[in-house]
């Protein structure tokens, strides 16, 4: 079969309990995008068990499509309407995905758990492929707040003057757009001179609606809220992110197959916030996956 992962939400699955939460994010997003929803699984060779005679690669791939014939039928349950396909490969997990991301319009991963690290955190395998990825990537935390909860409803985006920055303004307002809800663009700034604050927090504020005309433009049914706040960067956002659904913010990408360093702003907000996080990076030289076979 031809690739035609284009039109689907690529969500990367294993045994976690954070990978129910991703999966059932990812249905309601590809509710409200089409298309269908593409679930990989791809056995590390740590959980490669062997059986008897039996081979390792035969447990394995046995105990994965178990797996992914189990989270099939829990999404059928809650989404009817959204197709679901499923894809077993072996290999490296990370690589599997990250190539499979060249083709896709979002990839979705779940978080492991808590830790005082990124890998703690997400896991290892979800750190690189957040760091490496060829789309957006969506960081679902393990028991997300749920929008209903939620004060207001918002995407909050953080502005930052990047290549990366800008792409995630593209992501977010098209993301607002496509819920019909409202997008909270904030800004962190932190003056220089104490005595100059009100001349900086101008010109902080005039700067950050230059960066804002020209999607408010493109997006004028839109109820837009900028947010300028005297903080880090990081602590701007994760203020915002109180009443968010989705965080949407510019993360370092890296051609080196083995890194997972996204930058201390994302890594900061992954640690301290309960929405799902979308990291979106710049684009870069996609390595061609093998045909897809399901």
């Amino acid at each position: 079969m031809e690739d035609t992962i284009g039109s689907r939400l690529l969500l990367g699955v294993d045994t976690s309990s954070g990978a129910r939460s991703a999966a059932s994010w990812a249905a309601a997003e590809c509710g409200l995008r089409g298309g269908a929803v593409l679930m990989v699984h791809v056995p590390g060779s740590r959980s490669e068990p062997r059986l008897g005679w039996f081979p390792a690669a035969g447990v394995a791939g046995l105990a994965g499509w178990l797996l992914l014939d189990e989270l099939t039928v829990e999404l059928h349950q809650h989404y009817p309407d959204v197709a679901v396909e499923q894809l077993l490969r072996h290999g490296d997990p990370a690589g599997t995905l990250t190539d499979l991301s060249a083709l896709a319009e979002l990839v979705v991963l779940g978080t492991t758990g808590g830790g005082s690290n990124l890998t703690s955190l997400i896991g290892s395998v979800s750190a690189r492929v957040a760091a490496q990825a060829h789309c957006p990537v969506v960081i679902v935390p393990e028991q997300p707040v749920l929008p209903a909860t939620r004060t207001t409803r918002t995407v909050v985006v953080g502005v930052a003057d990047t290549a990366a920055g800008r792409a995630a303004l593209d992501f977010a307002f098209d993301e607002a757009a496509r819920r019909t809800i409202s997008i909270t663009a904030v800004r962190g700034w932190q003056p220089q001179d104490p005595d100059e604050d009100s001349e900086n927090s101008n010109d902080a504020a005039a700067q950050l609606d230059r960066l804002l005309a020209g999607w408010c433009q493109r997006y004028p049914e839109l109820p837009i809220h900028p947010m300028l706040l005297p903080a880090h960067p990081a602590q701007a956002v994760l203020q915002a992110a109180r009443n968010a659904e989705l965080v949407v913010i510019g993360a370092h990408h890296s051609d080196n197959p083995w890194s997972s360093r996204l930058g201390p702003v994302p890594q900061t907000v992954l640690h301290h916030t309960t929405c799902p996080i979308v990291l979106v990076g710049t684009p870069h030289r996609a390595r061609h996956p093998q045909p897809t076979q399901v």
